[in-house]
């Protein structure tokens, strides 16, 4: 894989890792 395509991935994924702990955080607050 090149050095850019493996960077997109991991911006990628980490966006949606992200994204993943931003809604549980969400989730968890209480409303």
């Amino acid at each position: 894989m090149c050095l850019l395509c493996q960077w997109v991935f991991t911006n990628d994924a980490m966006k949606r890792s992200k994204m993943k702990v931003l809604k549980e955080k969400i989730r968890n607050q209480p409303n």
